[in-house]
């Protein structure tokens, strides 16, 4: 049996996938620049954690990327089906610990084709997120300012986040750089500019004492919170988790978990929340942050309509259907396969 964290890689990588045979077919920049920042972010996620299951072979995983790349506007991504296809072999191969079988398979699917080195990956998504024009290339902006400073590149980070302020930001991506900013910030030790960002996000998510985002469709951030308790900095967690308890009032009895578990000085799983597993999957996200994309300009979704099309009906239908799968997913039923 595959362990569930390499088993919970396998299925963010398919439903990585699947949303972008979905999207990548149109001539969205946005969809096309979202799907490749979330291919390679579950391709990546994935390889590096069966490379921590062999770490004397981990000399050979240069040899499993590709040497030489140029950016392109659209990659060639590997499709679900393959990927399913090699699922079978690809436990057996890990239950079995012989790498070289290991890695065969995990070619089959493509993955160490998604994990370029550093700079070349970096370069490839810059180009991407570079060809969307105007005031939307603020969302994937931050979803890639995310994902680099999962990898620790602060300096490219605070290019992105500083280009992102210059898009007008709103609260929803405001909660996110914010974020990312906390993280760059403990980056170099500053926790007290880190505790500022944390409470920071999560006061921008309100005006005049409301909530100003979509609390149902988009989660709140923990990442800073997470690396903040792993400094000791129990009360500023508490008072983050305290005041979105205010915004995100349907999670309210799960918050408070987490509240008195921090009081009782034990660890949250916040990787355990069924509403942020649900929000956080590629698919569900991707979907989310298109919608959000079309609302902030000329996206080509919306330029390409034909006169006789309604935008807002369209919106309408789009949230619609974002709820349907947002409830799939929380009953574990989202159309992805098996959960």
């Amino acid at each position: 049996m595959v362990a569930p964290d390499l088993k919970s890689r396998i299925f963010g990588y398919e439903d990585s996938l699947r949303v972008c045979a979905k999207w990548c077919a149109g001539s969205d920049p946005v969809a096309r620049a979202l799907c490749e920042i979330y291919a390679r972010r579950s391709a990546k996620l994935l390889f590096s954690f069966v490379c921590s299951l062999y770490p004397i072979e981990i000399n050979t995983i240069d040899e499993a990327v590709p040497s030489e790349y140029r950016p392109t506007i659209k990659s060639v991504l590997p499709t679900v089906e393959v990927v399913r296809s090699c699922e079978l072999e690809f436990s057996d191969a890990v239950k079995s610990h012989d790498w070289n079988r290991v890695m065969r398979v995990l070619k089959k699917m493509g993955v160490p084709g998604l994990c370029l080195p550093p700079e070349r990956q970096l370069d490839q998504l810059e180009f991407v997120v570079g060809c969307v024009i105007g005031r939307p290339r603020l969302v994937p902006l931050v979803e890639l300012a995310t994902f680099v400073a999962e990898q620790c590149e602060y300096d490219r980070v605070k290019k992105y986040v500083e280009e992102a302020y210059t898009l007008n930001p709103g609260a929803t991506e405001l909660h996110d750089l914010l974020t990312i900013s906390g993280i760059v910030a403990l980056g170099s030790n500053d926790v007290t500019n880190a505790k500022r960002q944390l409470l920071e996000s999560v006061r921008v998510c309100t005006k005049d004492g409301y909530p100003c985002i979509p609390n149902r469709l988009y989660g709140f951030n923990v990442s800073l919170a997470q690396k903040l308790l792993e400094y000791g900095q129990r009360d500023a967690v508490i008072d983050f988790l305290a005041q979105c308890q205010r915004i995100w009032s349907h999670q309210r009895g799960q918050i408070n978990t987490w509240i008195e578990a921090i009081r009782s000085q034990q660890q949250p799983e916040f990787r355990t929340s069924e509403f942020l597993i649900a929000v956080n999957r590629p698919g569900v996200r991707i979907q989310a942050l298109l919608l959000r994309a079309s609302g902030l300009g000329n996206s080509n979704r919306l330029l390409e309509m034909g006169k006789d099309d309604d935008p807002v009906m369209e919106t309408h239908e789009a949230i619609e259907e974002y709820r349907r799968q947002w409830r799939k997913a929380m009953r574990g039923k989202l159309d992805i396969g098996k959960n």
